[in-house]
């Protein structure tokens, strides 16, 4: 990065690239979050991503019967294609487990339903296929401004259940949905933003090696903290110390 310079003075300076004007970077804010050890799996983009696109299933329909305009040759071809989806956000995005092992966001990497319709109209479940995936990136939305602790450890959709009620009882996590895939007719029976469910078991493929939703013992842990910070809110608690701490990390 040719216009970021670390000079004599030990401080960084960014120089736009636009109008050459100089930024000095003052340092990392709140230092004894960052390099706490509950956080040491936290990727920056986890925290400090505002926002990421959401596009929740892209159907792709082929109809035989019909035709399209070829752009290439002026003339009509036999098929026509016809896309949609089914509904699309702006919004935090899921957290999950990348490939590296640290913890990042997650968005639909591509939910695609391709359905095919014969000469006769009549739909064809053999030509037809869908295939779920989540995907790890950054949304490139960084802003200094980061969740509260309850919403990580409590929002359903950050950790990767989706959008709902969730509740915490002695026998594991009971999430209540808003999306009710039972009524929606795409043949699955959990929320398409949804990553996992409450017991940890993977509802969607990730999209690199390795990468995945949270699991069940993680999933408790994360949750229990939940339970807590809404009181202990304050890094210099007892219950972060080593001997007390119940973080994502293990306690």
């Amino acid at each position: 990065m040719y216009n970021l310079k670390d000079e004599a003075d030990g401080k960084l300076k960014l120089f736009r690239k636009k109008d050459g004007k100089k930024i000095v970077f003052s340092g990392v804010l709140n230092p004894e979050i960052h390099k706490a050890a509950y956080h040491r799996r936290l990727s920056y983009q986890a925290c400090h991503s505002a926002w990421t696109p959401q596009c929740y299933g892209c159907h792709e329909t082929l109809f035989l019967q019909a035709f399209q305009k070829d752009w290439l040759t002026g003339e009509k071809s036999s098929g026509r294609w016809m896309e949609g989806r089914s509904y699309l956000r702006f919004r935090r995005p899921t957290l999950g487990i990348n490939s590296d092992d640290s913890i990042g966001p997650f968005a639909p990497g591509c939910q695609v339903y391709v359905d095919v319709f014969d000469e006769k109209g009549r739909h064809q479940p053999k030509e037809s296929h869908r295939h779920l995936v989540m995907a790890g990136f950054d949304p490139h939305t960084t802003t200094l401004k980061v969740p509260s602790c309850e919403e990580c450890h409590l929002d359903p959709k950050i950790l990767g259940l989706g959008t709902g009620a969730l509740k915490i009882t002695e026998n594991g996590l009971v999430f209540d949905p808003i999306y009710q895939a039972a009524e929606s007719g795409l043949g699955i029976d959990f929320p398409l933003d949804a990553f996992e469910s409450p017991d940890g078991k993977p509802l969607q493929l990730a999209s690199r090696k390795d990468s995945r939703p949270f699991n069940k013992e993680e999933l408790g842990r994360i949750t229990r903290v939940g339970l807590c910070v809404p009181c202990h809110d304050k890094y210099g608690d007892k219950m972060f110390c080593k001997k007390h701490r119940l973080t994502v990390n293990g306690g």
